[in-house]
Order: C-alpha cells, then sequence, then structure tokens
C-alpha cells in the first residue's frame, strides 16, 4: 500500500560555508566599538609636558588634573580653584574609592603647585596618584 523508500533522489548540494555575512558582521562589531569607545583626551588646555625616559600607562579611568603655565588647576578643561578642586577630588573618592589621580603638569609650572594638589588628592583618600610626563622625541 504505502511506500517506505522514495525513489526519487535528491541532488547533491555543496556543504560550503558563505563566509562573506560573517566578515561583514565582523567589521560592523569593529566599527562598533571603535565609535563607542571612550578615549580619554588630554585636560582641554595647550600644556607643554615634561619629558621623561621611565615611563608608565596610566589607567583610563582615572581622574585627570591639569596644571597650566600660570599654576591654574584644571578638571576637563574648566578651571577650577582650590575648594572646587577638592570637592570634584573627594566626588571622585565616593565613586571610586580604588581609583587613582593623574596630575598633567605643565613644564613651567611650579613644583610647589605640584606638590600642594598631590597632597590634596592624597589627603581626600588617593594612594595612587601619577604625574603624566611624555616620552622624549627620538
Amino acid at each position: 500500500m504505502f511506500r517506505t523508500h522514495s525513489s526519487r533522489q535528491l541532488p547533491e548540494t555543496d556543504s560550503d560555508v558563505n563566509m562573506t555575512p560573517l566578515i561583514d558582521m565582523v567589521f560592523i562589531l569593529l566599527i562598533f566599538f571603535l565609535v563607542t569607545a571612550t578615549f580619554e583626551p588630554d585636560p582641554g588646555i595647550q600644556l607643554e609636558r615634561a619629558t621623561a625616559t621611565h615611563t608608565n600607562s596610566v589607567p583610563s579611568e582615572s581622574m585627570r588634573i591639569a596644571i597650566s603655565a600660570n599654576n591654574q588647576a584644571y578638571i576637563g578643561g574648566r578651571a577650577v580653584d582650590r575648594p572646587q578642586l577638592e570637592r570634584a577630588v573627594r566626588t571622585f573618592v565616593g565613586n571610586s574609592p580604588q581609583g587613582s589621580v593623574a596630575i598633567v603638569p605643565d613644564r613651567r609650572a611650579d613644583a610647589g603647585t605640584l606638590v600642594e594638589l598631590m597632597d590634596l588628592v592624597r589627603e581626600a583618600g588617593i594612594d595612587n596618584v601619577a604625574v603624566v610626563t611624555q616620552a622624549p622625541a627620538h
């Protein structure tokens, strides 16, 4: 009555995997991550950084404080006075207790201003304080 075996044969097909959609997706993901990545810009003011032969990288999630040639402190490109700076550092400590602070001094800034800022940051509870320099040109 019923046949269980079909007499028709299906044509053989190539079992190649088309890589084009996969490569397209990889490039789309790459572009997505490049566009959405946050890169830490310099502090927003023109500085002549001091050079140093031995350098380490600074974590990207660190707070950056710039010191201009006239010893003015800047956070995010905005000039701040000492009370504003203290508030900003304490807020940063509250949000990121294990965070670090990177101080970016102009090479013409006074060493005393740099030391004062380092003390202010350490008094706020941050032990990891870095001074940002640039590598010498070869």
